[in-house]
């Protein structure tokens, strides 16, 4: 599995931190409060921005990790529940294959009917 959009949120939320570090050099170069405004206003927005979508980008790639591993999980789980289902009927089949086995022999065999009642045969 790649992680491009991992790494690509990664150097998002790096632009952003130099947006915001490259607003606030503009803002010590000057000495005009109104400029200084302008300047933290569209360089620190602008880098909030991009250190937003960049955890977005990586929060977006986490989750699909997840229900991917999710998805493994549920074929396994669904593996596993086809396997114990065969076992079931394999077990069955030689309960009445054994059972067919006494009865041939002439032996009295007690099994139980599903009811909780036992049947001699």
């Amino acid at each position: 599995m790649t992680h491009r959009q991992t790494l690509l949120g990664w150097a998002v939320i790096t632009a952003g931190f130099v947006a915001i570090g490259v607003a606030w050099g503009q803002v010590q170069g000057t000495h005009v409060v109104a400029v200084q405004l302008s300047y933290m206003t569209s360089g620190g927005l602008t880098g909030l921005g991009l250190i937003f979508l960049g955890t977005g980008l990586i929060r977006g790639d986490d989750l699909r990790a997840i229900r991917q591993g999710v998805e493994e999980l549920r074929d396994r789980i669904d593996d596993l529940e086809h396997d114990v289902f065969d076992t079931k009927d394999w077990l069955q089949t030689l309960e009445v294959k054994r059972i067919q086995a006494l009865a041939v022999e002439g032996l009295t065999v007690e099994t139980d009917d599903g009811a909780g009642s036992r049947v001699r045969r």
